[in-house]
Order: structure tokens, then C-alpha cells, then sequence
């Protein structure tokens, strides 16, 4: 068994990712870096080697990168779990997926200290999925699982699903792949497809409930008061500029 970190960063509607967002990994991989040592897998797009050196040199362990063929920068939440099967990962192998706009504050490994195959987190106050963070126990099951997200995302066809989409979704529309919406529609049901499936907690997946540029200090004091579990903050929305005042107080 190995572990493995897994970011996904792909740019909404263009072909490489921007001096900013590359700022954003390599804080997000830096505060990583102080509670674990495992291999990082990168998955973007449009990066030289020199912008590689930097990332993994703000992580200070090694990095691995994937860049998917004929990417499509107009689905590019589809990437995001398309490019998990790319990895060659092992049965047994214990994968974190966590997104770039993230610092975290303790090791999320931990999170396998539970039972599952899948584990998932749910927005701060519960509610619906949030796939900022989640975490894979590999096997074939969920490699099986995962193909079967793919073909949803690209075509929706299971009736369960199409239904949440159109009651439910992120964006109440089917032609659009939203990522976290399959999983969403599973929120409560344990087994799936072979795959058990749990949430782990919101304290792996934290963040504020005002996300908005006109709301920044009141998000500012909701992460000083966030609680004292929590072991990931995530940045989202507007809240990309707090990134660095919560990096320092750590």
C-alpha cells in the first residue's frame, strides 16, 4: 500500500493555468508539504518544466504530472476525475484528492482511520457534497466506480442521477458536467456498484459560509473561529485572497 496526494487544477475556458492559480497550488502543496511526505500527482495543463520545478519545490517532496490529451479547457470539471484513472494507481493504494484552493492544517490521512472505499465530505453545516477533498482506497471496485462517474459526466444516462441533476444540480442543466453532483446523489446510501461509500467530515473539507468579495472579513473572522478540528481550510469562491494571511498564521 502506498499514499498518494491527487490535486486537479484545470483553467475554466482557457488552455493553461495563470501566474495566479499557480501561486494558489504552490501555497496549497506548501502547507501540504508540513504534514506529510507522500508522492503528489498534478494534474493541469500548459505548465513548463521551470513552473513544475517551482510546485514541487513549494511542496519540498516529490511531484509527478499528468496532463490529459486533447483537453477541452469548456468540461474541465471532468478532468478533475477523469484524470484519477491515468495514475496507475495499486489495490490497496490510499489516494487524497484535494483541490488547489486549499491550506491544510494537519495530516489528511487520517482520514483512513475509518472504514470505507470511497469517502466524501459534506459542506460545513452538512447539506450537499463538496468535493474539495475526498479520499480513494483503491481497488478495482473503485476504479469500476470511477468510469462509471466519467460516462455519467459526459452523458448522463442513469435515471437516478438525471433526475437529481434536473431537481437538484449544481447548474440544473445536463449538458454541463458538474463533478461533485454524481456523488452528491448518493449522499446516504452506503453501498454502490460493489463500493462502500461514507462521509469522513466536514473538518477535512472546511470553509467559510461567506464566499464573497463584499464579505471577506466576515469570512476572515469565520476561519479565525473555525473549529478546533478542523484539518483543511478551503478557499472558495472569492476567498482566493485569504490563502495567504491564513498560510502565514500557520
Amino acid at each position: 500500500m502506498t499514499q498518494y496526494l491527487y490535486m486537479g487544477c484545470f483553467p475554466n475556458g482557457r488552455a493553461d493555468i495563470s501566474e495566479d492559480w499557480q501561486d494558489i497550488i504552490k501555497l496549497s502543496l506548501s502547507s501540504l508539504g508540513k504534514h506529510t511526505s507522500v508522492e503528489a500527482c498534478i494534474a493541469t495543463v500548459g505548465l513548463t518544466q521551470d513552473q513544475k520545478a517551482q510546485i514541487e519545490d513549494a511542496y519540498g517532496h516529490p511531484c509527478r504530472f499528468v496532463e490529459p490529451p486533447n483537453y477541452n479547457s469548456h468540461k474541465w470539471l471532468l478532468y478533475l476525475v477523469r484524470c484519477l484513472l491515468d495514475l496507475n494507481f495499486l489495490e490497496g493504494d490510499e489516494i487524497i484528492a484535494i483541490d488547489a484552493d486549499t491550506i491544510s492544517l494537519a495530516d489528511p490521512f487520517t482520514a483512513f482511520e475509518k472504514p470505507f472505499d470511497i469517502g466524501y465530505t459534506l459542506r460545513s453545516g452538512g447539506g450537499l457534497v463538496n468535493t474539495g477533498l475526498m479520499a480513494f482506497r483503491w481497488s478495482t471496485r473503485v476504479e469500476a466506480f470511477i468510469y462509471r462517474w466519467v460516462s455519467e459526466l459526459l452523458d448522463p444516462h442513469d435515471t437516478g442521477y438525471r433526475l437529481w441533476r434536473i431537481q437538484k444540480g449544481s447548474l440544473g442543466k445536463l449538458e454541463v458536467p458538474v463533478d461533485q453532483d454524481y456523488i452528491a446523489c448518493l449522499v446516504g446510501v452506503r453501498h454502490f456498484l460493489g463500493v462502500t461509500l461514507a462521509n469522513i467530515g466536514s473538518q477535512y473539507n472546511w470553509f467559510p459560509e461567506h464566499d464573497t468579495l463584499d464579505k471577506l472579513e466576515e469570512a476572515w473572522k469565520e476561519i479565525q473561529n473555525r473549529p478546533p478540528d478542523t484539518k483543511m481550510v478551503h478557499f472558495k469562491g472569492h476567498l482566493k485572497p485569504l490563502m495567504i494571511r491564513v498560510a502565514n498564521e500557520i
